[in-house]
């Protein structure tokens, strides 16, 4: 029979090195953008139903629109002008501008 034991002192499992402050930094990157990229991506369908809508729509509605598309535009704008500096993006804030264009999307679509 053989012996499998490991050889003493070498028991311990290797632990797996800390991740670097480049590393966790860029995987938060990594991450964000891709949480940035679906959020635009269902923003951005959303507006395409609703830009139809309100083509056809009553003036309120035309109104309305305007002005979630405007915050949009500046919200995407701030966004894709900040994506290298995330981290001076507030979360909070995001949240705030994002409930605030999916009010807007409702009020829409109650409009329809």
């Amino acid at each position: 029979m053989t012996d499998t034991a490991p050889p003493p002192g070498d028991d311990a499992p290797k632990a797996a090195p800390e991740p670097s402050a480049e590393e966790l930094f860029e995987a938060r990157m990594k991450e964000w953008k891709a949480r940035w990229a679906t959020m635009r991506a269902e923003f951005e369908q959303e507006m395409d139903e609703l830009r139809r809508k309100a083509q056809f729509g009553k003036q309120d509605a035309r109104e309305e629109w305007e002005r979630v598309e405007a915050r949009f535009r500046a919200f995407t704008k701030d966004l894709d002008e900040k994506t290298d500096g995330v981290e001076d993006i507030v979360e909070e804030k995001l949240k705030v501008i994002a409930a605030e264009l999916k009010d807007g999307f409702e009020r829409l679509r109650k409009l329809f």
